[in-house]
């Protein structure tokens, strides 16, 4: 379905036909919907939909109804999929079956359990998140999708909270002062040299298949890191491998370090809380 909405009728003289109008159309209704989706978790329908989420055999025990709660829940959902979705025709003057397509969906999914399911801000962090890397990684690799669907699947194995869960861990070392969090410092930066030098590695790998699988990009040459690579000789493939293994054997003793400097700092954190 298409339209033009320039040519639709006033509303209080906007047409929006021009661009910034439609941003502060969508934007006054983000923060509409938004409020009104955190309003809703503060009163007792929010409260009952954590505990039917959590335990719904528990939640039926004191006295609620949770296949009416959950249908209250989707009924809400709904509603504001729907003001999503027709801001986005707006936005968009067209509406066709890849708006509800899978891809869609799945990209949906990915935004919501990267950012974090337990937390109100957790969705928005991933829809960030997830934006701002499909309109910028398209542009610089074939393999975006890749890349997507690995932070994904380590999300779901290592953070199960996302990265909304991964900054409220640290909530309690934050109530207990600076000097505790900054004992986390010297593992983390560890922690984050080792992932680097593993991700910088596995990126190389990637890339390179990708280009000589790739009838359009295998005859050119290979750009990386702003760097002009030949995918063709051993030299690069070697680099990046031994860059993998380096990484993985500093992660397998850096990992453990932050670990334990965790569980020691929140120990601390604990009885600085307690006393």
């Amino acid at each position: 379905m298409h339209t033009d909405r320039v040519y639709s009728p006033q509303i209080f003289g906007l047409s929006f036909g021009s661009q910034i109008q439609i941003y502060y159309l969508i934007a006054a209704w983000c923060f509409i919907a938004t409020a009104t989706m955190f309003t809703l978790t503060l009163t007792p329908f929010g409260q009952a939909s954590h505990a039917v989420r959590d335990n719904p055999e528990r939640a039926e025990f004191t006295g609620y109804n949770p296949q009416r709660v959950r249908w209250l829940a989707f009924s809400l959902s709904s509603f504001f999929a729907g003001l999503a979705g027709s801001l986005h025709a707006i936005s968009y003057e067209q509406a066709g079956p890849a708006t509800v397509g899978a891809q869609t969906s799945a990209l949906i999914l990915f935004m919501t359990y990267i950012g974090g399911i337990g937390s109100f801000l957790g969705p928005i962090v991933g829809a960030t998140l997830l934006g701002t890397l499909n309109a910028n990684l398209s542009s610089y690799t074939n393999a975006w999708g890749f890349y997507l669907g690995l932070v994904f699947i380590l999300t779901v194995m290592f953070a199960p909270n996302g990265l909304a869960g991964l900054i409220t861990m640290h909530k309690p070392l934050l109530t207990a002062g600076s000097r505790v969090l900054w004992r986390l410092v010297p593992s983390y930066v560890a922690g984050l040299g080792s992932t680097i030098l593993t991700c910088i590695g596995t990126i190389g790998i990637v890339e390179m298949v990708y280009h000589l699988n790739s009838d359009l990009t295998k005859q050119t040459a290979l750009t990386l890191f702003r760097l002009p690579i030949d995918a063709h000789s051993w030299i690069p493939w070697a680099a990046c491998a031994c860059a993998v293994a380096v990484g993985a054997l500093l992660s397998l003793r850096t990992y453990p370090w932050v670990r334990a400097t965790w569980h020691a700092t929140m120990d601390e954190a604990r009885r600085r809380a307690a006393g």
